[in-house]
């Protein structure tokens, strides 16, 4: 969804089919068919977050490749769908905010993206939503 001088356009608002369960599932399927290997979820999440995890190099760098492709998927898919990621800072959040963060540098010049990586921001952003419907929404 665009911002258009800081307020929500939602005439503008698109939601693409490529969530990270997506592409943690295409993952771990490339890494079975190319090593022969059954990684998990919780392994492929930690080498796409760039954190160390125990693990066979085939596998890691086979990962850290769809990681990239996974990437390279979303932001074509973003553009496709008509935002210009070149010419406007692109915020990234949810699950698949630090896989885009750590797969785009300023040498690709694919987007200037700001993730925001705290795991709670969407779960906070439909609370906040649901309390503007019902009133207020109590935590706890």
């Amino acid at each position: 969804m665009r911002l258009d001088n800081g307020v929500p356009n939602a005439s503008t608002c698109r939601s693409l089919e490529l969530g990270m369960i997506r592409c943690i599932d295409e993952t771990k399927e490339q890494v079975r068919r190319d090593t022969g290997l059954s990684v998990t979820d919780a392994q492929v999440e930690r080498v796409l977050a760039g954190k160390p995890c125990s693990m066979d190099e085939d596998a890691r760098n086979i990962i850290q490749k769809q990681g990239r492709l996974y990437t390279e998927r979303l932001l074509s898919a973003a553009m496709e769908s008509g935002f210009d990621l070149k010419a406007i800072p692109v915020v990234m959040l949810g699950g698949g905010a630090a896989v885009v963060k750590g797969n785009v540098s300023e040498q690709d010049a694919l987007c200037r993206v700001f993730a925001l990586l705290d795991d709670k921001v969407n779960a906070e952003g439909f609370e906040r939503i649901l309390g503007q419907f019902s009133g207020g929404v109590s935590k706890g």
